[in-house]
């Protein structure tokens, strides 16, 4: 080491510690990337639903199934506003809230109902696909 200058083998060793930090935050980062994207491209497109098991009248789950599908017929039927909204979505989202199969189907009940309530007329054909993924959230014993 002459003139303040560290000598090559320390200048090395630092260098090979910078590309291994470096290596270590791509790697989380890369990481992090593929298990974020693994869990949210299968949600916003629809994949790997996980519908309403079934089950027996008077549990939580078939009231569930039975309250979001009856929402969501209510829902076509309106426009999306229902005159009897809040009593009967705050029962249905206390019982779906049990699982988290319960939970998605209230999501996808409400991205139906936000849609609905959004579109001006006529788009039946948009909507279409929201009430299928509603409907697939349900099990088909339960339909």
């Amino acid at each position: 080491m002459e003139d303040g200058q560290p000598s090559d083998a320390v200048s090395r060793a630092r260098l090979q510690g910078k590309r291994a930090a470096l290596s270590l935050v791509v790697v989380v980062a890369v990481v992090f990337i593929g298990a974020s994207a693994a869990q949210i491209i299968p949600a916003v497109f629809g994949w790997q639903i996980r519908p309403l098991p079934p089950a027996p009248v008077g549990t939580r789950t078939r009231t569930c199934a039975d309250g979001i599908r009856a929402l969501a017929d209510a829902i076509d039927r309106t426009g999306g506003a229902p005159a009897d909204w809040d009593g009967a979505a705050a029962h249905v989202a206390r019982a779906c809230a049990a699982s988290s199969e319960g939970l998605d189907a209230w999501a996808a009940l409400m991205r139906l109902r936000y849609a609905r309530l959004q579109l001006v007329q006529d788009h039946d054909a948009e909507l279409a696909e929201l009430r299928r993924n509603v409907d697939a959230h349900i099990a088909a014993e339960l339909r």
